[in-house]
Parts: C-alpha cells; structure tokens; sequence
C-alpha cells in the first residue's frame, strides 16, 4: 500500500512538472513570437523616413515635369502601404511602443495626403519632426526587445531548472510505478494460487470424502449382508437344519456381527482420537493374559492356515481396552498382509514391557515412513474399493495416548510391530480380567510356548 501511495504521488508530481514545463514551453513560444515582431517593426520604421523622403523627391520632380504620374503615384502608394505596416495593433506592443508607432503612422498618413494634393511644403514640414519620431519609436522597440530578451533568459534557466526536476521526477515515478505494478502483479498471482490451492485442497477433500464413504460403505456391506442372508437361512429353514448346521449357522452370524462391531469400534475411536475425547483408565495389564484372549478371538478367522504363538511374560500400566484394541488391529494386519506364521511376543525392557506381533509374509504395501498416516492405503487393483486404512493410525494413538508407542521394522524376510508401554510396578499385581465377549475355548489358530 505505501509503494502504491508513492508511486502515485510521483505520478502526480511527475504530471506537475509536465505541465509546468508546457506552461513555461508555451510562454518561451509567445515571447519569441513578440521578439520576431520586434526586429520587423523595428526594419519597417527604419525604412520609414527614406520612403517618405523618396515619395516627396518624386512629387518635387513631379511638380517640376522631370517625372511622370504613374510614378508620382507609386511613390505616394508605397507610403499607403508604409501605414498599413505601421499598425500598432498588429502586436502587443507595450504603451510606449504603440504610441510611437502611431506618432509615425499619422506622419506617413499626412505626407500621403499632402502629396496628393501637391502641397509639398507641408509635406517637408512633416519630414522635418519625422526623425525624431523614428528615433522615439526605434528606442521603444529596443528597450520592448531588451525586455524580451531578459524575460526569455529567465525563462530559459526556469525551464533547464524544471526539466531537471522533470528528469529527477521520471526517474523517481517510473521506477515507483514499476514497482506499485510489479506488486500488483506479485499480489494478484499469490492470490490466483491462493485460490487454486485452496481449490485442489477442496477437491482433494470432496474425493477423500467419497472415498472413505465408499470404503465404509464396503467394509460395512459384508459383514451385514452375511448377517443377513444367514439370519433368513436360520429363521426360514430352522426346522429343516440339523444341530450341526444350525451352530455353524449362529457361529457364522456371530463372527460377521463381531466384524461389523469391530468396524464401528475402528470408526469410533478415530473420531474420538481427533476430537481428542477419549479417556484412558492406566491400570496394571497382565500382557500374557492380554495376549492370548485377542488371539483367541481370532478362532473365527477366514485364514485356516495361520497358526499364532504366544511367548514371554510381563505387565505393564496401561488401558487394557485400548491394549486389546491395539493388538487386535495389529493381528488384523498381520491376518490380512502376513505369512502363515504368526507370533506374538512379549518381553521386557528397563522400564518398558513390548509385545511384538510379527510374521513372515510379503510385508506391507504401504511406503514405512506413511504406515501410520491415517486412510493410508498403499495400491489397490482397478476397480476395487480400498479398505479403509485406519487399523495402524489408531493403534499407535491408542499407544501415545498411554505414554507408549508402535515401532515398525522388517527385517530377515520377517514383518514386525512392537507395541511399547510403560512397565508396571511390580508391587502391584494386575487385577483379573473380566469376561471376554469371545468364549475362552482355545482358538484354532492359537499354539502356546507353555
């Protein structure tokens, strides 16, 4: 804003100076014009007296035959027109000036009358005082040019000392100005990728937005349709059902119903970790037994070929809840991306207790430094609706939320996630946990070291 105020003020300086230097440009024109009038006034009343003095020669010889009419015509029409030029409004003369002028015009004017009525001594009468009205007049016109030529000089130094400023003033302006436009320029692209970013910022939320309306929408379809269609068959065939087929039905509907709460559980708790509306109770955690009761649920796995073992004792201070979430998301990636061995070991560190769940798989598909990002997916195939990629954003803030933490690492063709807490005080022992929502029946999948 103050390079645009003073570029403007330039400018207006700069159109300041413009004008004064036309105004002094036009009164320099002016002056020359009343100087050019000056030197042909001046020739013309100098030749003032030889005209008259030749006129009244030629009326003289006239009077006595030695010349003709025609040129005793001639001499008295070129005194005529000596009037006309003697016209003291021909310019602005000064007062000085015009007077003397018209003293010698009305000598001319009664020599031409007193020629042509061949009064010749009259004539010499007015010639007798004629020269010292041209001496009058011719020193009226030099002290008007004298003044002219003071008047013009002043001017000359006033318009060098203005077209300076000029000069000062455009060098002043123009760079100002270019400045004031470049700054314009500079603030209407800022804006213009002020506005495009804030746009590609927009579409980039309306796709994500979609996106993630699709993937829950998909995550969610399967689960219930399941549900569903196996609820219709056990309702409609019940009686036709043998026990058998009856309680794979039921265990069918259970593990799709525990699916989708798992989902809602996923989806709840981001929404709380951003709303920064999740409690934690710390309390000692039995991790052995921890352990086991997630991997147990896993028994209603799609993957038969997947054995978990369990190793290693240990207790740390944290949320069981949230413990058994994290775990239960890392098994669930190790379900989906691992190898058919998964094992889950604890161990202790200082003052740190660590579950590590690692497996031999191909790894995940996900660059390591975005595997935490929240609705990080890493490629799909064409045409399939990703999945949502919450499970390891939420699991290592569920482990900060406890003053702990989720390190990843691959190393030796082998996948692995620890889960790193604060180690709980060995004077207290962990409380018993409460009944699980699975039934404790040894899980399929599950192989333990003791």
């Amino acid at each position: 804003m103050l390079g645009a105020i003073l570029g403007l003020a330039g400018l207006l300086a700069g159109f300041a100076m413009l004008f004064a230097n036309t105004s002094g440009v036009a009164t320099v024109l002016d002056q020359s014009m009343r100087r050019n009038a000056i030197d042909a006034m001046d020739g013309i009343v100098k030749t003032a007296r030889p005209i008259l003095a030749a006129a009244v020669l030629v009326e003289e010889a006239h009077l006595a035959g030695l010349a003709v009419e025609a040129e005793a015509s001639d001499a008295i029409t070129a005194v005529r027109d000596l009037v006309v030029r003697l016209d003291p409004l021909a310019a602005p003369w000064s007062s000085s000036t015009a007077a003397a002028l018209a003293v010698i015009r009305a000598d001319a004017e009664q020599v031409a009358d007193h020629l042509e009525l061949g009064d010749l001594a009259d004539a010499l009468t007015i010639m007798d005082s004629l020269a010292g009205h041209v001496s009058t007049a011719a020193e009226a016109l030099f002290r008007e040019a004298n003044d002219i030529d003071t008047e013009m000089a002043l001017l000359s130094d006033d318009l060098g000392v203005l077209l300076e400023g000029t000069r000062f003033m455009v060098g002043l302006v123009l760079p100002g100005v270019g400045v004031w436009l470049f700054w314009v320029s500079l603030s209407r692209r800022q804006r213009r990728e002020t506005l495009e970013a804030a746009r590609r910022t927009n579409d980039a939320i309306i796709a994500s937005r979609r996106s993630l309306i699709a993937s829950i929408s998909h995550e969610l379809r399967t689960p219930l349709t399941s549900l569903v269609g196996f609820a219709d068959e056990l309702r409609d065939r019940h009686s036709e059902l043998i026990e058998r087929e009856r309680t794979e039905l039921c265990d069918i509907i259970a593990q799709q119903a525990l699916v989708a709460d798992r989902l809602a559980e996923d989806l709840i708790t981001a929404a709380r970790l951003d709303a920064e509306g999740l409690s934690v109770q710390l309390r000692p955690v039995d991790l052995r037994v921890t352990v086991e009761a997630v991997a147990r649920s896993f028994g209603w796995g799609v993957r038969a070929d997947v054995q978990i073992q369990v190793s290693g004792e240990g207790s740390a201070t944290a949320d069981r809840h949230h413990v058994s979430h994290i775990l239960r998301l890392l098994l669930t990636n190790a379900f989906e991306h691992g190898g058919e061995q998964i094992v889950l070991a604890i161990t202790n560190a200082a003052d740190r207790s660590i579950v590590s769940v690692r497996d031999n798989g191909v790894g995940l598909p996900v660059p390591a430094d975005r595997l935490f990002t929240a609705f990080e997916t890493g490629t799909s195939d064409s045409g399939r609706t990703k999945p949502l990629g919450l499970g390891l954003s939420i699991a290592r803030s569920l482990a900060r939320l406890m003053s702990g933490d989720i390190k990843y690492h691959r190393e030796n063709g082998t996948t692995s996630f620890d889960l790193i807490l604060p180690a709980a005080d060995p004077t207290q022992r962990p409380p018993t946990p409460g009944p699980h929502r699975l039934p404790p029946e040894p899980s399929r999948h599950l192989i333990s070291d003791v």
